[in-house]
């Protein structure tokens, strides 16, 4: 199991446009929560057409454990079933010198706009400075944790 390093940034919606019209890629993203933990959250995520099972330490900050691993597609659409709630959101690649996945919420979480950066390690997580284009950076603010938006919408704030 490897830790999963990023930080999340909070983006109003000309920030976030002025980064969208950049994207070099985009992707539909379904996400389900089939178990939550103290310790733990077991995700569900269609990609495209492309299908994961992930474990996810539960904490909080830039650094969490994470194993992911594939699984067939028809398999995701089944489990996501057994989720009464889920993400949905188009997730757009914009490259710089580092990868920016810019997440464009939709359904009960609209108008939402995060930005997540992955790092390498916690000394390139902590020596980036974000510039302005990333806005408010809120990687230690759970409220913007997926687990936490499929329960609690942003759109009921």
């Amino acid at each position: 199991m490897k830790p999963e390093i990023e930080r999340k940034f909070l983006l109003t919606n000309e920030q976030a446009l002025a980064l969208k019209v950049q994207a070099t890629h985009k992707k539909a993203l379904k996400q389900g929560y089939l178990a939550e933990g103290e310790h733990v959250i077991l995700r569900v995520r269609i990609s495209d057409h492309s299908a994961y099972l992930t474990i996810k330490e539960k904490a909080k900050g830039s650094s969490r454990l994470e194993l992911e691993t594939s699984i067939d597609l028809s398999d995701a659409e089944k489990l996501l079933d057994f989720c009464s709630n889920q993400i949905t959101k188009t997730r757009h690649l914009i490259k710089r010198d580092y990868l920016i996945e810019l997440d464009e919420f939709h359904a009960d979480n609209e108008g939402l706009w995060l930005a997540e950066i992955e790092f390498d390690s916690i000394e390139s997580s902590e020596s980036f400075t974000p510039s302005n284009e990333l806005g408010k950076e809120v990687t230690d603010d759970y409220r913007y944790y997926n687990s936490y938006l499929v329960d609690h919408p942003y759109t009921s704030w």
